[in-house]
């Protein structure tokens, strides 16, 4: 689970950045919109049956079940985050989405009681814990999928990555190979963006 000083500094930083941009992808620390898309839609390259329940990990405004409206894929859709502001403004957006406030632990979803599970941003924070937080959350969201995991993390090979330090990044290929302590069927996706990989853990 996430410490509480970290907790509260994610809080306040994603309060601050909602109220000065407001309904806005850059209250979500994205550079566009475009690119929030593109991320979703490397995401779902794990293709999503119509139906499915899935559930959104740091899922912000909910933008990514407005995604999967837009294409017409009908999902039973549980997002989850720790910003009562942004989570506020997900359920004026999205009435009919199940949604929750706090960290994943808290929630602790039973086993494999979602068919997909999906992570977008939101395991680029620095914990000054060597990627345990990150690994730890991995590891509960592909126990609670019946199907597959997505998630996406920032490249340590990016040299503007690598040194930024308000952010956490991940070596690729390492990544890959801790994976497969969960599963087998690992895919690597890093063809649509320099700093970025996206991982798909499936079940066999």
């Amino acid at each position: 689970m996430i410490q509480a000083q970290q907790r509260q500094r994610i809080v306040n930083r994603h309060r601050n950045a909602y109220n000065s941009h407001g309904f806005h992808t850059n209250a979500l620390h994205w550079s566009s919109k475009e690119y929030q898309y593109l991320l979703f839609e490397v995401l779902l390259g794990i293709a999503v049956e119509p139906g499915s329940r899935v559930l959104d990990f740091g899922c912000g405004f909910g933008d990514l079940n407005g995604y999967f409206a837009e294409r017409g894929i009908d999902v039973d859709y549980t997002g989850i985050d720790l910003s009562p502001e942004l989570l506020n403004e997900a359920r004026y957006r999205h009435p009919d989405a199940t949604l929750f406030e706090g960290d994943l632990f808290e929630l602790s979803p039973p086993a494999q009681s979602f068919d997909y599970t999906f992570a977008s941003g939101s395991l680029s924070e620095p914990l000054e814990d060597g990627g345990d937080y990150t690994r730890d959350t991995i590891r509960l969201l592909f126990e609670s999928c019946r199907r597959g995991c997505a998630f996406n993390l920032l490249d340590a090979a990016h040299e503007w990555t690598a040194n930024r330090f308000d952010l956490q990044s991940f070596n690729a290929d390492e990544m890959v190979a801790w994976s497969r302590t969960l599963t087998p069927d690992v895919e690597l996706r890093r063809d649509y963006a320099e700093n970025s990989f996206t991982l798909y853990l499936r079940r066999p």
